[in-house]
C-alpha cells in the first residue's frame, strides 16, 4: 500500500482502468469456463496456454535507455495459436491471466502486476481484433500479423508514453531520444514472422489430425521460445554492460571533477545508470519496488540513497543493487574528498589574521574576472598601503598592529559593493578589485569611500589607546579586457608608490590618485576588429591527401593575419577576440567566401580536387545568417564541395535542433567532419552525437605508431569509422615512416607537414600548376623555414 500511495496523481488515471481491465478479464475467463462446463482436455489446454503466457512474460527486451520505456517480448505470438475467430475475448482473457501470473512472480506486488497485465492485455486486445478483422477480410497471414503486431506494440507504447508525459528522452526531456529503435524493429519483425508461422502451421493441418497439429504447434512455439530467450539474454547482457559502463564512467568522473561531485549529481548518475524512475536521499530505507544503499553523502548523517520504479513492469535486479552500492560509495568518497579539498583550498587562499583572501587568491580572482568579463565591462584595481604601519607595530606591539589591520580589513569590506573583492596581499598591503564599474568616475567614488571609512580612529584597548589608519591608494582603471592583466596591477602599484613619494604624510589625510591602464588588450581588440571590418585577413591552404594513390583529395582553409606592429597574431587569438567583439560570424563568412572561391579555382586547375574544409563552431550552424549561407554553398560554388569541420568541444551535448540542421546541410551536399578527435577529453559519445561524413584524428594519437596502444587504437577507430560509414583523416603526419604505418592500418587519407605546410592561395595555385594533384613535391628549405604553422579557426 505504501508503494501505491507514493504514486503521483497523474499515474492514477492509467492505473485504475488497467487494473479494472485485468480484473474483468480474469472474471470473464472464470465465468466462461464454469458456464460452458469445459472438459478435462479443454481445461488442460487452457492451463497450458496460461502457463505459456506466464512463462513468456520473463522473456522481454529493453527498448530504451530510461526506465519509463517498457520492455516488450514475444509472448504475444502465442495468441496466434488461439481461437481468435470464434472466441476472441476468451483468448484475450486467457492472455491476461497468464500475464498476471507472470508479473506477480516478477513484481511481487499485486496492484502493479494487475496494472502490467492490464496494459499488456489492452495490447493483446488490439492484436486479436486487428488479426480477426483482417482474417475475415481474407488478407495474407504475414500482412495480417504485421498489422496486428503493430497494433499490439503501438497500444502499449502509446499508453506508457502518455503515462510518462512524453518524457522519453534523457534527463526527463520531452521526446523519444531514449528509445532503442533497432531492437524494437528486430523484435517487431520476429513477432510478425513467428505469428505467421504459428498460425500457418495450425491452420494447414486438418481437424482429423489434431494431435499432430498440437505437437507441431508446440514444436514451433518451443523454437520461438528459444529464439525469444536468446534475444532476451542478449538484451540483458547489453543492459548489464551499459550499467557497468555507467559505473566506470562515474568512478572516473566523480573523483576528478569538483563540480560533478554533489549529492544531486550522484543521484542523477544513479537514476541514469540503473534506469530508475526516481532517485532520492532520505532517512528511511527502501520499500516496495525500491532498492537502497546507506551513506552519508556529504550530509554527516546516516542516510539512504533510494532508487525506485513505481508503476513499472521491470523490477530491480541484483546487478542494480550492486551498481547502486558502488555508485553510492564512489559518490560519498568523491564528495568527502571534494569537501577536504575545499577546506584545504580555503586555508591556502585565506589570510589567517583578517580572514580575507590572500595574494594567491587575488591572482586567481583577477585573472578569472578579466577573462570572464564582457569586452566592454570595466574594472578597477586599488592598491592600498597602510602608512607607517611598521613604526606603529614596533611602538605599540604586535597585538596593536594586528588589531589595526583587522579593523582596516573589515572597513574595506564594508565600504565596497557586494560584487567587489578585498584581499590582503602583504603585511600592510591590501588590494581591492572593483568589478563591473560603469566609468572611471564611479571607480573613483568607491575608492574615496574606502579611504574615508578606513580613516576613522580605531580603539585598540581599554587603556584608551587609539590609532588612526592612514593609507596611500593607487588605482588603475581598465575599460576593456586586458591581454596582460598583470600590467594593470603594476600600474596600480606604481601609482601608489608615487603617492607615498610625493607626500609621505600630509597631516592625517590619506592620498588617492588614479592611473589609466596602458590598455594593451584594447589595442589588440582594435587591431582584430579593424582586420575583420576591412577584410584584411588572409587564408592559407593545407592539402588533405589520399595515401592510396598519393594524390591531393582536398584542402583545409586556415585563417592568418600579421599586424605591422604586433606581428603574427595566432588564429586562436583572432577567433577569441572575434567572439568577444561579436564578429565571429563576419570572420567566418569572409573565410568561407575566400575558401570556396579558391576551391573553384583549384578545381579549374586540377579537376579532381574539389573538397574545401572550413572550420566553424557547432553553434554557428544554427545562426540564421550563416545556416542559409552554408546550405547555399553547393549551389553557389558547383565546382567545389564544402566540408564544415566542427571541433569536439563545440559539439558538446548536441541538441536535436543541431542534429536536424546537420541533416539538412548533408542533404544539400555539405560534408560534416569532426575535427581534432583525441585532442582533449574525447569520448565515443562525440562520434555518435551528430551524423558525420569525416572523422579527423588529432596528431596526439599518432605521435608514436610503434606503440602498440596507439597502433591498435587507430585500427579500432578505422574499423569503427567503416561501420559508421565515416571517412578517416589522420592529422599531423610529418614523415614517410608514419605514412607507411598508416597504410598498413588501411588508413586512406592524411594531412600534415609531410605533404605540405599551409601556404597562400597564390602559392597553392603555383603548386597545382607545376605538380598537379601529386601529394609529395619538392619544397625549398627557405620556404619551410619562413612559413609559420597556421592554427585552425
Amino acid at each position: 500500500m505504501k508503494a501505491i500511495n507514493s504514486l503521483s496523481r497523474w499515474q492514477y488515471p492509467f492505473l485504475i482502468p488497467a487494473v479494472a481491465f485485468s480484473v474483468s478479464m480474469v472474471a470473464y475467463v472464470a465465468v466462461f469456463m464454469v458456464q460452458r462446463q469445459f472438459g478435462a482436455f479443454s481445461w488442460l489446454l487452457t492451463i497450458i496456454a496460461i502457463a505459456s503466457f506466464a512463462i513468456g512474460v520473463s522473456y522481454r527486451i529493453p527498448l530504451g535507455t530510461i526506465n519509463g520505456i517498457p520492455p516488450l517480448g514475444g509472448v504475444v505470438v502465442l495468441l496466434a495459436a488461439m481461437n481468435i475467430i470464434d472466441r476472441p475475448m476468451l483468448a484475450v482473457g486467457i492472455f491476461v491471466c497468464g500475464l498476471l501470473i507472470g508479473y506477480s512472480f516478477i513484481l511481487r506486488n499485486a496492484v502493479f502486476a494487475l496494472y502490467a497485465a492490464g496494459i499488456g492485455g489492452l495490447g493483446g486486445l488490439a492484436y486479436v481484433f486487428a488479426a480477426r478483422h483482417l482474417l475475415l477480410a481474407g488478407w495474407w497471414p504475414i500482412a495480417i500479423f504485421a498489422v496486428a503486431t503493430t497494433a499490439y506494440f503501438t497500444s502499449i507504447l502509446l499508453i506508457e508514453f502518455a503515462r510518462n508525459k512524453g518524457e522519453w528522452s534523457p534527463n526527463q526531456q520531452k521526446g523519444v531520444a531514449a528509445v532503442r529503435w533497432r531492437p524494437l524493429g528486430i523484435l517487431w519483425a520476429v513477432c510478425v514472422a513467428a505469428s505467421t508461422i504459428v498460425f500457418t502451421a495450425i491452420t494447414e493441418f486438418p481437424a482429423a489430425v489434431l494431435d499432430q497439429r498440437v505437437l507441431h504447434a508446440g514444436f514451433i512455439l518451443a523454437l520461438g521460445g528459444m529464439l525469444f530467450f536468446g534475444l532476451s539474454m542478449s538484451a540483458r547482457f547489453s543492459q548489464v554492460l551499459r550499467k557497468l559502463n555507467g559505473l566506470v564512467a562515474a568512478s572516473m568522473s566523480l573523483p576528478g571533477d569538483g563540480v560533478t561531485a554533489t549529492p544531486e549529481s550522484v543521484l542523477q548518475l544513479v537514476q541514469e545508470t540503473i534506469e530508475a524512475e526516481t532517485a532520492e536521499l532520505r532517512a528511511t530505507p527502501a520499500g516496495t519496488n525500491e532498492i537502497s544503499a546507506s551513506t552519508t553523502l556529504g550530509t554527516g548523517e546516516n542516510m539512504f540513497v533510494v532508487a525506485s520504479r513505481k508503476l513499472s513492469s521491470t523490477p530491480f535486479t541484483a546487478e542494480d543493487q550492486r551498481v547502486l552500492e558502488g555508485l553510492t560509495y564512489i559518490g560519498s568518497e568523491a564528495i568527502r574528498t571534494k569537501q577536504d579539498v575545499a577546506t584545504l583550498t580555503a586555508e591556502v587562499n585565506t589570510d589567517s589574521l583578517t580572514g580575507l583572501p590572500n595574494h594567491r587568491a587575488f591572482q586567481i580572482a583577477l585573472i578569472a574576472i578579466n577573462e570572464n568579463r564582457a569586452y566592454s565591462d570595466a574594472i578597477a584595481v586599488l592598491f592600498i598601503d597602510v602608512d607607517d604601519f611598521k613604526m606603529q607595530n614596533d611602538e605599540y606591539g604586535h597585538h596593536a598592529g594586528d588589531k589595526l589591520l583587522v579593523a582596516v580589513a573589515h572597513r574595506m569590506v564594508g565600504a565596497v559593493r557586494n560584487r567587489d573583492s578585498v584581499f590582503r596581499v602583504g603585511g600592510d598591503e591590501f588590494v581591492i578589485i572593483l568589478d563591473h564599474v560603469s566609468s572611471l568616475a564611479e571607480a573613483k567614488t568607491i575608492a574615496e569611500r574606502v579611504v574615508a571609512e578606513v580613516g576613522v580612529p580605531v580603539n585598540i584597548d581599554d587603556a584608551g589607546l587609539t590609532l588612526t589608519p592612514v593609507v596611500s591608494v593607487g588605482m588603475a582603471f581598465s575599460a576593456n579586457r586586458e591581454a596582460d592583466i598583470n600590467a594593470l596591477v603594476v600600474d596600480a602599484d606604481r601609482t601608489m608608490l608615487d603617492v607615498k613619494r610625493s607626500s609621505h604624510r600630509d597631516g592625517s589625510s590619506s592620498k588617492l590618485e588614479v592611473s589609466a591602464s596602458a590598455q594593451r588588450s584594447s589595442r589588440l581588440n582594435d587591431i582584430v576588429a579593424h582586420a575583420i571590418d576591412e577584410h584584411l585577413l588572409t587564408v592559407a591552404f593545407q592539402p588533405i591527401v589520399s595515401i592510396t594513390d598519393e594524390r591531393i583529395w582536398g584542402f583545409e582553409a586556415l585563417v592568418r593575419y600579421t599586424d605591422p606592429e604586433l606581428g603574427t597574431i595566432p588564429a586562436s587569438a583572432l577567433v577569441e577576440r572575434a567572439k568577444n567583439l561579436g564578429r565571429l560570424n563576419k570572420l567566418t563568412k569572409q573565410i568561407l567566401s575566400r575558401a570556396m572561391e579558391a576551391a573553384t579555382e583549384f578545381a579549374a586547375i586540377v579537376p579532381g580536387i574539389t573538397v574545401m574544409a572550413v572550420n566553424v563552431e557547432a553553434g554557428q550552424l544554427l545562426e540564421p545568417e550563416l545556416n542559409r549561407l552554408f546550405a547555399d554553398a553547393p549551389t553557389a560554388y558547383p565546382a567545389a564541395t564544402l566540408c564544415l569541420e566542427l571541433n569536439e568541444r563545440s559539439v558538446g551535448t548536441a541538441r536535436s535542433e543541431l542534429r536536424a540542421q546537420v541533416d539538412r546541410l548533408r542533404e544539400c551536399g555539405v560534408l560534416i567532419a569532426l575535427d581534432d578527435y583525441g585532442s582533449e577529453n574525447s569520448s565515443v559519445g562525440a562520434l555518435v552525437r551528430l551524423p558525420l561524413d569525416i572523422l579527423k584524428i588529432d596528431r596526439s594519437l599518432v605521435t608514436n605508431l610503434s606503440d602498440v596502444r596507439q597502433h591498435e587504437f587507430v585500427r579500432a577507430l578505422r574499423s569503427f569509422a567503416e561501420t559508421m560509414d565515416y571517412s578517416i583523416v589522420v592529422e599531423g603526419i610529418e614523415d614517410a615512416e608514419s605514412v607507411d604505418k598508416l597504410r598498413k592500418l588501411e588508413v586512406r587519407m592524411v594531412q600534415g607537414f609531410y605533404y605540405g605546410r599551409p601556404i597562400s592561395f597564390e602559392d597553392t595555385c603555383q603548386r597545382l600548376r607545376a605538380h598537379g594533384a601529386s601529394a609529395v613535391v619538392p619544397v625549398a628549405p627557405s620556404a619551410q623555414q619562413h612559413t609559420p604553422q597556421t592554427q585552425k579557426i
